[in-house]
C-alpha cells in the first residue's frame, strides 16, 4: 500500500510532501528477492505539470529485512528496494 503521509506547503508554493509504503507478507513462508519500484516521473511531469525532487533518503522500520537501493531516484532508477537474496519478507 503507498500513501501520503504528512503534506506542509513551503514558502515558495510547492508542496513537502511524504510517502509511507507499506508491505506485508500474509504467507507463513518468508519470501526472498523481494523488490518494490516507483517511477515517480510517471506522475511527475512535464505532462502532468509537476515535478519532483527528493529530499533525503527513504527509511525502513526498524527489524525490516528489506534492501533499500541508494541510487533510487524514482525516475532513471525506480528500484526502491533491492531484489537479491538478502531482501526477505517474514
Amino acid at each position: 500500500a503507498l500513501a501520503v503521509r504528512d503534506t506542509a506547503r513551503q514558502a515558495n508554493g510547492s508542496y513537502r510532501v511524504t510517502y509511507q509504503v507499506v508491505v506485508r507478507n500474509y504467507s507463513p513462508v518468508p519470501l526472498t528477492h523481494v523488490t518494490l519500484r516507483d517511477t515517480l516521473a510517471n506522475v511527475f511531469n512535464s505532462t502532468t505539470g509537476a515535478g519532483y525532487a527528493l529530499i533525503g533518503s527513504p527509511t525502513l522500520s526498524a527489524g525490516s529485512q528489506l534492501r533499500l537501493n541508494p541510487a533510487f531516484n524514482g525516475s532513471t532508477e525506480p528500484v526502491l528496494v533491492l531484489p537479491d537474496s538478502l531482501s526477505r519478507l517474514s
